[in-house]
């Protein structure tokens, strides 16, 4: 059920398309082996025209991973390396690359389906 956001440099998008980026962040999280069904696994993209990076202008590409509360270290170190992984294999012009898992509160999470969705 992770909610991926990727945030990025505008300029990344001349070397590598964004839905590239997103494949990568998608499959990474299946290669994770913690979640069963790819429809669970949101994934979405905003880019940045405007950014600093210490003194300079390095591309750069963070991805925040929403997580539902519950899961262990262990187990958010593995779903942030496997993604790292895949998006050092399809990003070369990105100075910085950073994966962060972040837990949202079970108790007062709430979601809707559309039963056409189902």
């Amino acid at each position: 059920m992770p909610h991926i956001v990727i945030e990025y440099a505008q300029d990344i998008v001349a070397e590598c398309p964004i839905s590239t980026l997103m494949e990568a962040a998608h499959q990474g999280a299946m290669d994770s082996g913690l979640f069963s069904n790819a429809y669970d696994i949101k994934t979405r993209a905003m880019a940045y025209a405007d950014y600093r990076v210490g003194h300079t202008q390095d591309c750069f590409i963070h991805i925040c991973i929403h997580l539902l509360s519950g899961r262990s270290d262990e187990q958010k170190t593995k779903l942030t390396h496997s993604i790292l992984k895949r998006m050092q294999h399809v990003v070369t012009c990105a100075q910085v690359i950073t994966v962060e898992a972040m837990d949202m509160n079970r108790a007062s999470y709430a979601k809707y389906v559309s039963a056409h969705t189902l």
